[in-house]
């Protein structure tokens, strides 16, 4: 028969448990110039290289440093593939 008090002794307390960070969001660098036909086709690339790897979340850091990043986020549907940026510098929104 089993008590209270010993079911007590079993659990744990969430607290002594050590925290759990995520792993960090994995990142790429686009250094050409916004929304040039060079920058288009590295952005394909770094879109199917996520999606080759498994990766569904992702930040791609734009150059120059003002314009910011981009987040990406990747959801395969059988056999379709959706993509959501976003990004804070309105800039890189219209490009987008």
């Amino acid at each position: 028969m089993t008590t209270l008090a010993g079911l007590a002794a079993v659990t744990t307390d969430p607290a002594s448990q050590p925290v759990q960070t995520p792993p960090p969001m994995p990142t790429a660098h686009l250094r050409q110039p916004l929304g040039s036909p060079a920058w288009q086709q590295h952005l394909g690339e770094q879109i199917m290289l996520f999606n080759r790897n498994g990766i569904f979340h992702a930040q791609l850091h734009l150059h120059p440093q003002e314009l910011g990043a981009v987040k990406v986020n990747l959801r395969l549907n059988q056999e379709q593939l959706q993509l959501h940026f976003a990004a804070d510098n309105q800039q890189v929104r219209a490009v987008l």
